[in-house]
C-alpha cells in the first residue's frame, strides 16, 4: 500500500538544496523547479515505489511527458533506501554515486523535479533534471 506523496517531503528538499549549493559552488547554473515535469515525475515515483527500482519504466514515463512538453534531453536520478532515516540521506547517497552525482552537477540541466518520500518501509526518490 502506497502513502500518499508530495511532490517533494524534507529530505528532498534537503537533497534539492544540497544541489544547489553543490551547483553554485562549481559554476553551474541553478535549476529552476520544472513544474511540468513534476507531475510525471510524482507519477514515476509512485511506480517505483509500488514496483521497485527499475530504470526500465522511465523510458515510457518519458516519452509521455515528451508527447506533451518536448524537450532536449532527461536525466533520472533515483534511489530506494530503508528504514535508516536521516535528512541528509538521499542526499549523501546521491553525492556518493559518481553517475547520479554527474547528472546532478551537469550544467546543461537547467531544471529539475524530485518525488520523494516513503511506501512501507521503504524510501523512494526520483529526480529528473530537465535540458
Amino acid at each position: 500500500m502506497l502513502l500518499a506523496v508530495s511532490c517533494i517531503d524534507q529530505e528532498g528538499r534537503v537533497a534539492w538544496d544540497g544541489i544547489q549549493a553543490e551547483r553554485q559552488e562549481i559554476g553551474a547554473p541553478t535549476l529552476r523547479w520544472d513544474a511540468q515535469a513534476a507531475p510525471y515525475v510524482a507519477r514515476r515515483w509512485a511506480e517505483v515505489a509500488e514496483s521497485g527500482l527499475s530504470h526500465d519504466g522511465f523510458t515510457a514515463a518519458l516519452n509521455e511527458y515528451n508527447a506533451r512538453e518536448p524537450v532536449e534531453e532527461v536525466c533520472e536520478i533515483a534511489l530506494v533506501h530503508g528504514t535508516e532515516w536521516s535528512e541528509t540521506a538521499t542526499l549523501e547517497l546521491w553525492k556518493s554515486s559518481p553517475g547520479h552525482w554527474g547528472c546532478a552537477m551537469n550544467s546543461r540541466y537547467t531544471s529539475a523535479a524530485i518525488a520523494s518520500g516513503w511506501a512501507g518501509e521503504r524510501y523512494y526518490a526520483v529526480m529528473w533534471l530537465v535540458r
